[in-house]
Parts: C-alpha cells; sequence; structure tokens
C-alpha cells in the first residue's frame, strides 16, 4: 500500500491535526519447517512473506491511545493512564500488550494514533498477531526514540503475547516478522535466541500457500496442552538424562529412553526431536541448493504432525494428500500451529496456475469448500516506510 493511499484511510478516521504521519509495515511469517520445535528449545526456519499489516501513527497531544483496523471497522480508545485494564478479546488485544508493556518503560509521554490496515487473511497461521505486535512496537520505537534494538523488539513482543495476552507461544513468529532479509530464511535457535540467514532462492520452483479455510484459535486451549504434555516430557526424561529441552534429545538416545514416556507423550516427543533434525537438514540443503531433498522432508514434517503431534485437521491433510500426489509439487505440509490454517508447498513456477486450477477442484470436491492461494516470496522484516 502507497503511503499517499495510507494518508487518505487515516484522515477518514482521525481528524487533520496534529502532528506528522510515520508509517511502518511487518509482514506474515511463514515457516517452511520446524513445527512445534520453538518452545521445546530447537530450531525453526521460518521467512517473512510479501503480505503483512501497515500502520499510520502520529503522536497525540494527550494521554489518549486511539487505535483502528480497517479490517474490523473498530476503533478503540483508552488512557496511557488505564492501559492494564486491557479487554480480554479481539485483535487489539496484541497491540495493546505491546503498548502496556512500552509503557512500563515510561517509553510514552503522549498518546498515539495509530491506523492498521493489512492483507494477511486472519486465522491463516501466517502470524497475523505477531505482525500486529511487531508493527506496533516498531511505531512506538521510532515515535519515542527509544532507542530499542530488532532483537530488543522482538524479545518485547514475545513477552506481550505470553505474559498479556496469554498464549504461551514459543519466540519464532516474533522474531520471524522483525529480523528476516529478502531471499533468506532465519535459522533461529530458539533456546539461544542466535540466528543466522539461509539463502531461501527457489529458482525454477515457487512457494505457494494454500489456505484451507478451516480456522483455529489457540486461546481455546490446544496448544497449551500441547505445550504442558511437552513439559510433562521433559520432567520425565530430565530425571534420567541431562538435559534442559526436548530438542537437545537426539533420535538415538529418545529410541532408548521413549519407554519411559506414556504412549501420548511419546509421540509429541517423537515429532519434536525428529523435526529438530529435519530443520537442520534442511537448512544444509538449501545451502546447497538441493529443493528435492528439501521437497522430501516437507512432506516427512507433515506425516508427523498428523500422526504423532495430531495438530493437523481434516481439511490440512486433503491438501497435503492432493499436492504430493501432483508431479509439479516437491513437498508440501501443514505450516503454523495447526488446527487450520494453511499448507505451504513447492510448485512448479510454470505450473503454478495448473496447480491452483486443480487443487481447488480436487479440494473442493472432498469437502465443499473453496481454497485460497498465496503465491509468497522471503521479504525483509519489519520496517518503516518512507513516505516520499
Amino acid at each position: 500500500m502507497e503511503p499517499q493511499k495510507l494518508e487518505k484511510e487515516f484522515y477518514t478516521v482521525f481528524d487533520t491535526g496534529g502532528e506528522s504521519l510515520h508509517y511502518f509495515f511487518a509482514p506474515g511469517r511463514v515457516n517452511l519447517i520446524g513445527e512445534h520445535t520453538d518452545y521445546n528449545g530447537g530450531h525453526v526456519l521460518p521467512f517473512a512473506v510479501n503480505k503483512g499489516v501497515y500502520v499510520v501513527a502520529r503522536k497525540r497531544k494527550d494521554d489518549k491511545v486511539c487505535l483502528y483496523s480497517a479490517q474490523k471497522g473498530q476503533k478503540e480508545t483508552f488512557s496511557l493512564r488505564n492501559m492494564e485494564a486491557g479487554v480480554s478479546s479481539g485483535w487489539v488485544r496484541y497491540p495493546l500488550a505491546v503498548l502496556q508493556l512500552l509503557q512500563r518503560e515510561k517509553v510514552f509521554s503522549r498518546g498515539l494514533d495509530i491506523y492498521y490496515n493489512g492483507t494477511l487473511p486472519s486465522d491463516s497461521g501466517l502470524s497475523s498477531s505477531a505482525a500486529l505486535e511487531a508493527v506496533t512496537a516498531l511505531a512506538g520505537n521510532h515515535l519515542f526514540d527509544t532507542g530499542l534494538s530488532p532483537l530488543q523488539l522482538a524479545l518485547l513482543c514475545h513477552r506481550a503475547e505470553n505474559e498479556i495476552v496469554g498464549v504461551r507461544c514459543g519466540i519464532m513468529d516474533q522474531f520471524a516478522v522483525i529480523l528476516p532479509r529478502e531471499k533468506r530464511a532465519v535459522l533461529l535457535d530458539c533456546h539461544t535466541s542466535e540466528f543466522s540467514h539461509i539463502p531461501f532462492e527457489p529458482g525454477e520452483y515457487v512457494a505457494v500457500l494454500v489456505h484451507s479455510r478451516t480456522y483455529r484459535s489457540l486461546e481455546k486451549g490446544q496448544y497449551n496442552q500441547k505445550r504442558e504434555g511437552c513439559e510433562k516430557s521433559l520432567e520425565i526424561l530430565a530425571a534420567r538424562l541431562p538435559v534442559n529441552h526436548l530438542c537437545e534429545i537426539t533420535p538415538e538416545v529418545f529410541e532408548q529412553y521413549s519407554h519411559l514416556l506414556p504412549p501420548d507423550l511419546r509421540s509429541l516427543v517423537r515429532h519434536a526431536v525428529y523435526e529438530e533434525q529435519r530443520v537442520k537438514k534442511t537448512a544444509a540443503f538449501l545451502r546447497k541448493g538441493n529443493l528435492i531433498e528439501v521437497g522430501r522432508l516437507l512432506k516427512e514434517s507433515h506425516l508427523s504432525l498428523q500422526k504423532y503431534y495430531r495438530v493437523t485437521n481434516a481439511g490440512l491433510d486433503i491438501l497435503f494428500e492432493e499436492a504430493t500426489a501432483l508431479p509439479c509439487v516437491l513437498g508440501a505440509r501443514m505450516t503454523g500451529a495447526g488446527f487450520g490454517g494453511c499448507t505451504i508447498n513447492l510448485v512448479e513456477r510454470g505450473k503454478v496456475p495448473y496447480f491452483q486450477e486443480t487443487m481447488a477442484e480436487k479440494y473442493s470436491a472432498r469437502t465443499g469448500l473453496m481454497p485460497a492461494f498465496y503465491v509468497v516470496t522471503p521479504q525483509r522484516g519489519a520496517h518503516q516506510i518512507n513516505a516520499g
């Protein structure tokens, strides 16, 4: 979106007086591979996409904080003095949580007007919530000249979602929308927060997201239940092994000690342990430009999430089955926390129209739903937009 268009939209909601406008963008993210390894101390391999959340922001003269979502058509107003009261549901929880943490550091001397507009489909697994958090943190950081680094902003956004929103997510989403570079994926060690940029230029292939049109809500409890199961498993295994995180365990050690776990927990740990190995192998194959092996690992990841972690659903599994049956697809898997949302597919660039037409026909015939398609390319992370 061009700044001029965003400016017009801003002034349909807010008055034309006040201070100068500033423009920001935070992308959504796709996790190429490494699902549910983040909170288990493992690695992930996400990249930022060419869709996201735009913000127009300015300082106010009073202590009001006014947040408006173009997608929701909602305006929420708070005082700097009562932001801690918060809200119990809805999109505004995410930016408000970030502003609360910034305010605890006494960043704000005055209020803000913030206008949000975006191109991310909600409940798609593309981390629209992390994009909301990141673009809000970036705006606050810039307008009040706090000097927080990108790494510090990512950590603050992660705290906001964990401590205030109440979703016990790992650090991947916030890092994956703030730290990426163009044509690169981010290999992130979720235990140490160390990261490196891995070349991801698919060449004759392209990444295509397919939205299942089935939706999820992490607040319903499934996500936190999985985390609790992993924590319980770690407690059992740490009594016999010198480990602090499940992803420290090698497949060989897991096979030796898996009998200590009840079947439901054993399945969770099996996925985490082997998924960690798949992430490392994928990064190595990307460095070599070996997309055939990357595609094979994507398929393995989906099957593990389906059989062992049990976070796929009928829609995601049908998309996986139909995509991997097509010769033009190197690999596919669900991406995101699961329970709905999208699959990621490596598709021959010249066959994308055929892929979309075929998948739409087959998926709608089996489910009665029409999928949505998004061709995505690795982009830079959250940044300020020059108004020109």
